[in-house]
């Protein structure tokens, strides 16, 4: 399963009136709101989605840098991949490595949440790489634990 797509869309969406919220003693007002959906896509047609940093910088950067580095990558592989970048990009490739991590889920059958335990402690000692074991491993330490 290798990735064939890389994609983000930025939606912005205008408030019917201006929303005015308290902010640090005075107030904010809000006049919009803005998101990113990102989305990866495999050749056997499964697909990741994650939300994004919802500004152009990041949206530049998923394109011209992120893109071209997980194409062709097995998303499965996430744990593997040594993407190195500026600070700033390092921060919007972590939005596609939950893309990458989404599809690992859907492929695998489960829950994302299986595949990031709330600490890496929590990972135990089967997982040495990573703190995110497989879901064999996690299958394995579920039976160990019940019986």
């Amino acid at each position: 399963m290798n990735i064939t797509a890389v994609d983000s869309f930025l939606m912005s969406y205008v408030l019917p009136q201006p929303l005015r919220l308290p902010f640090w003693g005075g107030e904010r007002t809000i006049l919009k709101r803005d998101a990113m959906l990102v989305r990866i896509t495999t050749d056997t047609g499964l697909r990741g989605y994650a939300p994004g940093p919802a500004h152009e910088r990041a949206q530049r950067e998923i394109h011209q840098v992120i893109r071209p580095f997980l194409l062709g990558q097995d998303p499965r592989r996430f744990r593997d991949l040594a993407f190195r970048a500026e600070a700033e990009t390092i921060k919007t490739y972590r939005a596609l490595e939950i893309a990458l991590m989404d599809a690992t889920a859907r492929y695998e059958g489960c829950p994302l949440s299986e595949l990031t335990p709330a600490t890496p402690a929590a990972a135990g000692p089967g997982c040495t790489r990573s703190p995110w074991p497989t879901r064999s491993w996690l299958k394995s330490w579920r039976s160990a634990r019940d019986t």
